[in-house]
């Protein structure tokens, strides 16, 4: 080879070599072909390659913003909902859709428990119209996570909330253990990164396990299951809730990133089904002061009460309570339910749906502050008028 395959700069011409661009470079003083050198494209990036990201970009910036989709729920973050069978998870998560559909928003179903037409008669009961229930992308037993057609029809129609209905069924679609600390992480990044990075909030539910003095704070399965999640909220049954009748349920905040919501309480949560036509009203109480809405609470019975279970070494039935504090029946149940409110007592599902109540912390009713009357109110201005003037 000879020099003349330099170029007028002396650098070595490119020449054809299969498929690829080769070059030419000097080797012994003499110019040998360097096969395998891609002339036509850079190469491709590392991927493990490190890129700096610089935090004073205004994007990174924003300032966060306090619940906005709902009371309990934050534009484009990551929720988790979990709690016991009949802790009216659901009854919860399709009423906050509804929250968002009334607002203005679409949303999204991704169901593996209800089935089709169990979803409609809870919408239809709920108070649901055929325009809000319209509103929603109600997707049944998928088999696998959303896929870039999915993504770009969701954001097409400008849905808000995504509700996963529950994670063990799209664990199973994925063919992952929600046991396996690495099938979770896969899990949350197939499944929820791509709708948290395209600003979409998800709201999934999950179960918790059976034993409750070990059940913590966590759902069932792997611990990493609340790291991949911005918002973890515990549902706490006070009382099942059945056709025609009342319950009540406390949603605790296991976890809140942003650090908004009202520990340990988020609020309470009250559920009415009307006798007759059996719709369902749910509204959302404030859980630490129950009687900051003129509700009678009889104190004295609540320190009773609560002197009672204090003494205890094992968790009762309010049943039992009820026969042994002395008082009426009616005003020990209101007592309980006061105490619950207010985390002294904590409320438990026991065998053969028992409720169980036990011990947290005394209550001790708060004395009102004494009134001054108006002598002594003008008898404290004579006086520090008096002290002005010396």
């Amino acid at each position: 080879m000879s020099a003349e395959e330099l170029d007028e700069y002396g650098d070595p011409v490119p020449f054809v070599l299969g498929e690829n661009v080769g070059y030419l470079a000097r080797e012994r003083g003499m110019l040998v072909p360097l096969p395998n050198v891609s002339a036509l494209e850079p190469a491709p990036p590392d991927p493990n390659a490190w890129v700096r990201v610089d935090l004073n970009d205004p994007r990174y910036a924003i300032r966060p913003e306090p619940p906005d989709l709902h009371p309990l729920i934050y534009s484009g973050m990551r929720h988790v909902i979990s709690g016991p069978p009949e802790a009216t998870k659901t009854l919860l998560a399709y009423s906050i859709l509804l929250h968002l559909i009334k607002a203005g928003h679409a949303v999204a179903i991704v169901d593996f428990e209800m089935g089709s037409n169990a979803a409609r008669i809870l919408l239809d009961e709920l108070g649901a119209t055929p325009f809000e229930i319209d509103r929603i992308w109600f997707y049944s037993d998928v088999s696998g996570p959303p896929s870039q057609s999915v993504l770009e029809e969701l954001l097409k129609h400008e849905v808000r909330l995504v509700l996963i209905d529950a994670s063990a069924g799209a664990y199973d679609a994925s063919g992952l253990d929600d046991n396996a600390r690495k099938d979770v992480e896969m899990w949350a990044k197939r499944w929820i990164r791509p709708l948290w990075q395209a600003e979409v909030a998800t709201l999934v539910i999950d179960h918790v396990t059976k034993n409750v003095e070990g059940r913590g704070k966590f759902s069932i399965g792997s611990e990493r299951k609340i790291g991949s999640a911005d918002v973890h909220l515990g549902c706490e049954p006070v009382n099942p809730l059945k056709r025609g009748g009342k319950a009540m349920v406390k949603v605790r905040v296991h976890k809140d990133r942003r650090g908004f919501l009202e520990r340990p309480h988020a609020t309470l949560v009250e559920l009415q089904s009307d006798p007759v036509t059996h719709q369902i009203t749910i509204s959302l109480k404030e859980p630490d002061h129950p009687d900051a809405q003129g509700v009678f609470l009889p104190t004295a019975l609540m320190e009773k009460v609560s002197r009672y279970l204090e003494a205890q070494t094992e968790p009762l039935s309010r049943t039992h309570v009820e026969t042994n504090v002395m008082g009426k029946a009616e005003f020990v149940r209101k007592a309980l339910d006061a105490l619950v409110a207010q985390d002294c007592v904590e409320e438990s599902l026991g065998p053969r749906g028992a409720r169980l109540v036990r011990f947290l912390k005394p209550y001790q009713a708060v004395t009102p502050p004494q009134q001054t009357d108006e002598a002594e109110i003008e008898r404290l201005l004579q006086k520090h008028d008096q002290e002005l003037g010396a």
